[in-house]
């Protein structure tokens, strides 16, 4: 049963692009920096059937079915990867230094950052965001995450943070004007970080999905 829905998964999930992870047309690469600046232990997921790949070689780690969760932590060669499988985590080969994850379909990738989570948190402290993320462990000995994204869901995520949710909807318009020019006039900002843009203070706000409204 498990060699049958692996390959329904191969003939679901699309290949990777070569260099997808830096070379995606029109695409900004946003450092979620806010949220997980200095991790040691990610999970992540999706809805949908979705893949993880090494960034360096291109070469497939994993292809988990919709509502899989793995996890990523800090290996001596790079970033471990294992597959939670209740309460057994099973080991997958390490992805090196970066690894980028790809959903299926339409779907939204769900990632969360557990070595700060306080004490007493039920759940899972899921982010969920639109297009690509990639994974990848800094000279800092910890992982950073950027998700890599077409403009205009981009925004979708921006507008929300930047200006709240409880404006005229003439108010989110310029805002919107705002958030693009900047963007796209700041492109590559954080060049030497190796992302155009991140989350914080220092560029724009962007909250992903989870930030979302009808009016963005």
């Amino acid at each position: 049963m498990r060699s049958i829905l692996a390959l329904s998964l191969l003939l679901i999930i699309p290949t990777i692009p070569a260099l997808a992870a830096d070379t995606t047309p029109g695409a900004l690469r946003i450092g979620l920096d806010h949220s997980f600046r200095h991790s040691t232990i990610l999970l992540i997921s999706c809805e949908h059937p979705f893949s993880l790949t090494d960034a360096p070689t291109h070469r497939a780690l994993a292809h988990g079915y919709g509502n899989s969760i793995y996890k990523m932590t800090i290996a001596p060669t790079g970033i471990a990867l294992a597959r939670l499988d209740g309460l057994k985590e099973v080991a997958v080969a390490g992805s090196g230094m970066a690894l980028i994850a790809l959903p299926g379909q339409s779907g939204c990738l769900k990632i969360a950052r557990m070595d700060n989570c306080p004490a007493g948190t039920k759940g899972i402290p899921w982010h969920r965001y639109r297009g690509f993320l990639t994974v990848r462990r800094d000279p800092d000995n910890a992982l950073r995450v950027v998700n890599t994204v077409p403009l205009e869901p981009y925004l979708y995520g921006v507008l929300p943070a930047e200006i709240g949710t409880k404006v005229p909807f003439e108010a989110m318009k310029v805002q919107a004007v705002a958030a693009r020019t900047y963007a796209l006039k700041n492109r590559g900002k954080c060049a030497g970080d190796g992302f155009d843009l991140d989350d914080t203070t220092r560029c724009e706000g962007y909250e992903g999905v989870d930030g979302e409204t009808a009016a963005s």
